[in-house]
């Protein structure tokens, strides 16, 4: 049933036109931020802990933007299969891209490291049609259906897909070595290597997998992210390549030390836009899961 519903979306995302799409998604994203208590609850204590001096109204209005920003991005995922190079192209505004330029220059790979935040879901084909050889890491689906259907729309303009699991660590590390650019996103754990950090004031386990992998094969960390302006647009933002920090101690600790290093940088990118940070999950330990891990598994 779920299956049918969502080809029925990837249909009615490729027939109608943007602007009436982008609307009834924001409708949408209201409606289920109204219906859903459990989604309500877990937007909410999202944005509380990343909006700590805010007042209630204003994280209120904070989380029910995330759940329009949410239904954008499935809308967006729906219609990848309908976009050709030049609708990407057209679609981001891009700043400071001479940064992945330069670090794809040094041969070595490339790692992006980015938060679920704005049109994430549209980024790694964007990079790809820019002639970069791309590999998107997505989380493993557990129906597998699902999971080859999320695949066939997220394999956009050749991007490549691994999953997060272990099996596909050599695989991320051959594509470095062979040049390619690798995105990862890095807010929330998602079960596989991790470490626990200070993530906007609280402890919580986030993927070590970056900084890990970086080590491991010298490719360029580099810090990016994107966010919306508006129904049509999109703002692509690339940040100068992140060194990781010298630190000493048990091999143990200096990973907890670059995972945490990690962390503060996406701190810095979900601040830029809070309110699109589509975060769907529990970020923190003591939070509740509000939602059927399909339908977070899907939204990425």
């Amino acid at each position: 049933m779920l299956y049918r519903y969502y080809r029925f979306c990837e249909w009615l995302a490729s027939v109608l036109p943007t602007r009436i799409a982008y609307a009834l998604a924001r409708v949408a994203g209201v409606g289920q931020f109204i219906l859903f208590r459990g989604l309500r609850r877990t937007l909410i204590a999202n944005q509380r802990r990343v909006l700590p001096g805010a007042s209630r109204r204003a994280i209120a209005r904070s989380a029910r933007r995330a759940s329009i920003s949410v239904a954008k991005n499935y809308y967006d995922l729906f219609r990848l299969p309908s976009l050709s190079r030049q609708d990407l192209l057209t679609y981001f505004d891009v700043r400071d891209i001479e940064h992945l330029a330069a670090a794809h220059a040094r041969g070595k790979g490339v790692i992006i490291v980015a938060p679920h935040l704005g049109s994430y879901n549209l980024v790694p084909s964007y990079v790809s049609s820019l002639g970069y050889p791309t590999v998107a890491v997505v989380e493993h689906i557990r129906d597998p259906r699902l999971h080859e259907y999320f695949f066939r729309l997220r394999a956009n303009q050749d991007v490549q897909l691994l999953t997060t699991g272990p099996e596909d660590v050599r695989n991320i590390i051959r594509a470095l070595r062979a040049g390619k650019v690798v995105m990862m996103l890095a807010d929330r754990n998602v079960g596989t290597s991790s470490d626990e950090v200070i993530f906007f004031g609280e402890r919580t386990p986030l993927p070590a997998g970056p900084a890990l992998i970086a080590r491991r094969t010298g490719a360029a960390l580099l810090p990016a992210y994107a966010y919306r302006i508006g129904n049509t647009r999109s703002v692509a933002v690339a940040l100068p390549e992140f060194q990781l920090p010298e630190s000493t101690g048990t091999p143990e600790q200096r990973r907890a030390a670059d995972t945490q290093a990690v962390a503060r940088e996406l701190e810095k990118m979900i601040l830029v836009a809070p309110d699109q940070w589509d975060i769907l999950q529990p970020v923190w330990p003591h939070q509740p899961a509000p939602l059927e891990p399909v339908l977070s598994e899907a939204a990425g």
